[in-house]
């Protein structure tokens, strides 16, 4: 029972610990979505656009944490990423 009741709080805990960020290129209207962010030794960051999939690697950057709502919404709009 105790291990039951302790793979129930894991999986909450979990669940609960996504972070959500929009990440826009200074001087530009590109913006990705994603929810996992990679900063390199020399500065930049890696993510993954979820709205495309593209992995994206930026020298500058401007990060931003939103909600999952915000999360959604700009994942499903139709921003300047995601039609090009």
């Amino acid at each position: 029972m105790k291990r039951y009741f302790l793979i129930l709080i894991v999986c909450l805990f979990a669940i609960g610990c996504t972070k959500y960020y929009k990440v826009t290129k200074p001087g530009t209207d590109n913006t990705y979505y994603t929810t996992k962010i990679k900063k390199n030794k020399s500065g930049a960051i890696n993510l993954e656009d979820e709205r495309t999939g593209k992995r994206i690697t930026l020298q500058s950057s401007e990060i931003e944490k939103i909600t999952e709502n915000q999360f959604n919404l700009g994942v499903l709009s139709q921003g300047s990423e995601a039609t090009k």
